[in-house]
Parts: structure tokens; sequence; C-alpha cells
């Protein structure tokens, strides 16, 4: 069985780096790069948050591609700028799900070896 606090979507240094102090250091940056890193930040910030609020009631938060459609429930549904994610209980999730969903975090933040 593994953890919750073992795995998340958003890795620390993604959270730890604030890039909007780089429009003051680095007048000539270039608005697009500027606006990509601050859309990131904002993204991580928000999902970090969603996921705490997950663990407090007792879910993990699950990205919308990592469930079959037939399992996707509206009423547990939520939006992070775009993206759906789904608050699901661990004993929930099947084994395939629960494969696909420890695969994307361990490519997209921190996978701490909970198995």
């Amino acid at each position: 069985m593994m953890t919750k606090a073992a795995l998340s979507l958003v890795a620390n240094e993604k959270i730890e780096r604030d890039p909007r102090k780089l429009a003051y250091l680095y007048p000539k940056m270039p608005v697009g790069r500027y606006k990509d890193l601050v859309d990131e930040y904002y993204r991580n910030t928000t999902l970090r948050a969603a996921e705490q609020i997950a663990q407090m009631s007792g879910c993990i938060l699950v990205p919308s591609r990592c469930l079959n459609h037939k399992r996707r429930d509206s009423s547990r549904r939520l939006m992070v700028l775009g993206y759906a994610y789904y608050n699901i209980p661990e004993d929930e999730l099947t084994d395939l799900e629960r494969a696909k969903y420890i695969e994307l975090c361990a490519e997209r933040g921190e996978y701490q070896d909970a198995l």
C-alpha cells in the first residue's frame, strides 16, 4: 500500500523557485518566457494546495488521464487551470489506475520509493 505523503504531482523545486521577481531582475526577459514561467508556478502552487486538501479529506488527487471515462464522477472533479483532477479514496483505485498514477507522479513530480 502506498502512502499518500510519498506521492505528489508537483516536485518541491518547482514550488521553491518563485519566478515573479525575474521581471524586476531581468527587464529584457521576453514576455512570453516570463508568462510561461509564472503560469507553471501558479499551476504548481494551486495543484499542491489541492493535493493537501485532498489528503485532509482522506483522498488522493488523480488526474483525469489516469481514470477510465466511466469512473469519472463530476461530483469529485476539481479543475486546476484547465486540467481535470478527481478526489478518489485510495482503496477505490484499480491496479491499472494506481500504476498509471504512480508512473505519472514519477514523471512529473516527486516519487519516493513507497512501495
